[in-house]
């Protein structure tokens, strides 16, 4: 199992770009009515570009199709509001004041978005570790590798290119054309960019770096694992080269030992575990991971992270005090921090039935590795408290919710600063019951309540919903819509019908 760059991911709880379609174009349900006194809305979305210049911000083109603003109105129903778009923002005059509902439209993967906002300058951009210029692969692109000083080659080991400045990033020992002998010390194959994970182009004229990286499993003792630890050990800093769409690169070159690092991990897993039942009364531990990361300003970037330095993947069991290695090619002025999370399964009631389907949540935590590569993994968050829907338990079954209800929910248990994420999942009921990934949407907002706009559910369906507390600090950029969930547990509604 491939734990670290797999190309098919399980998003069970991931900070990202999700965003929300489906309302988009539906006005059909939207009353007219009085509303407040108007005012008008800005939005950008100014992405922060992490280079090894520096930061960089751009603007990105906005097109009225991917951006949409409605205001409830006296009733109860939602107006749309016609906006004048320009290359890096859009304006929405005669909005009135109050909360608006800003629906932004799906990007590559990702579901759709709802931000509920009483902001009148919204910035929807987000940090990313890459060039804004960067080249995408658009048609089989070979790389002709020739690769020695390979560790002894196991099953579980993992070769692995990436390039900071160019995004690109990606497994490649599984998709070359002949498999890699066990035992074997060099490789000369050749695979295609397309697919890697990320297929950018790399480009060393506009000062692109790449790194073959090697991942070796090493034993795990004392602690029970499922799955052995996988940690950076070899390393080939590749030098300048710049691929064209559509050509062959060829790379030659000798992997070497990455820098050492040894990460003594101290871990509360029973307080993590502990968290479960509030999270869902039905849930319960399933499993952990630990996870550790270099990047160049640790917690601000989203859910593209540069690839895992180590990763362990383990059963439930006690506490865990163990020291564990890896290799860091990355440069000395990055942030190590390690992430680490416990999967919790809730088997959840399906209403007017006797089924019961499995659902699956993360608690997790991200903190920095200090100089002597101890750290301590202890929750300090806690989830939303009492959730409910239209003013009834919602962590029960239950049915005739309406297609516009209210989600609502109290703050966390610790005290803070918080805006929420609320996710919705579809379950499919032929021919067996199950959720469908990835998540359809997400609405983001600071208040503790949130009504659902139409055309989102329909009569029938089977849904669920979860709302994670995101904290947030001076630290923050301001003016950021979207903030990286660092640390959090969600709290899960039951299964309901609208």
């Amino acid at each position: 199992m491939r734990h670290l760059h797999s190309r098919t991911t399980r998003r069970t709880w991931i900070h990202g770009s999700w965003l929300l379609a489906a309302s988009l174009g539906a006005t059909g349900c939207i009353e007219e009515s009085a509303l407040s006194e108007p005012s008008e809305l800005t939005v950008f979305f100014d992405d922060v570009y992490l280079t090894a210049e520096g930061e960089r911000v751009q603007g990105r083109p906005l097109h009225e199709g991917a951006l949409r603003v409605a205001a409830r109105d006296d009733e109860g129903g939602f107006r749309f509001f016609e906006g004048e778009f320009s290359d890096d923002h859009a304006r929405f005059p005669g909005v009135p004041d109050g909360e608006l509902y800003v629906f932004v439209g799906p990007q590559g993967l990702s579901p759709s978005e709802i931000v509920v906002t009483s902001e009148r300058e919204l910035d929807l951009g987000r940090y990313v570790l890459q060039r804004p210029d960067v080249g995408a692969v658009t048609q089989p692109s070979l790389v002709q590798i020739a690769l020695d000083g390979m560790s002894p080659w196991q099953e579980g080991n993992q070769l692995v290119l990436y390039s900071p400045g160019a995004g690109a990033v990606g497994t490649f020992d599984d998709v070359l054309t002949s498999e890699i002998a066990l035992g074997a010390t060099s490789i000369d194959d050749s695979f295609d960019m397309l697919d890697l994970t990320v297929a950018h182009l790399v480009d060393g004229d506009r000062g692109d770096e790449a790194l073959l990286l090697e991942y070796v499993e090493q034993p795990s003792p004392g602690t029970n694992e499922v799955e052995p630890t996988l940690a950076l050990e070899r390393v080939f800093a590749v030098p300048s080269f710049t691929q064209v769409d559509g050509a062959t690169t060829p790379i030659r070159g000798s992997l070497t030992a990455a820098p050492q690092a040894e990460l003594h991990l101290d871990w509360k897993l029973s307080e993590f575990e502990a968290l479960a039942a509030s999270v869902h009364p039905e849930a319960k531990a399933a499993g952990y991971g630990v996870k550790v990361h270099a990047q160049p300003t640790a917690g601000l970037l989203g859910f593209r992270r540069p690839p895992a330095l180590l990763s362990h993947v383990g059963a439930p069991l006690a506490d865990i005090d163990v020291a564990l290695s890896y290799g860091n090619p990355f440069p000395s002025a990055w942030q190590t921090y390690g992430l680490a999370s416990v999967t919790l399964v809730a088997e959840l009631e399906v209403p007017g039935s006797d089924e019961r389907v499995g659902v699956f949540v993360n608690a997790h935590a991200a903190l920095p590795v200090d100089a002597r590569g101890e750290t301590s993994f202890s929750p300090r968050f806690s989830p939303p408290q009492a959730l409910r829907i239209n003013g009834q338990d919602a962590q029960r079954p239950l049915l005739d919710v309406g297609v516009t209800p209210t989600v609502s929910w109290d703050p966390p248990a610790i005290s803070g600063t918080f805006s929420y994420a609320i996710q919705l999942t579809r379950f499919t009921q032929t021919p067996n019951i199950g959720p469908i990934s990835p998540p359809e949407f997400v609405v983001y907002t600071s208040d503790t309540q949130v009504v659902l706009p139409p055309t989102l559910l329909t009569p029938g369906e089977l849904v669920q919903v979860s709302v994670v507390a995101i904290p947030r600090s001076e630290a923050d950029a301001p003016g950021k819509a979207y903030v990286p969930l660092r640390e959090g547990a969600p709290i899960l509604s039951g299964l309901f019908r609208p």
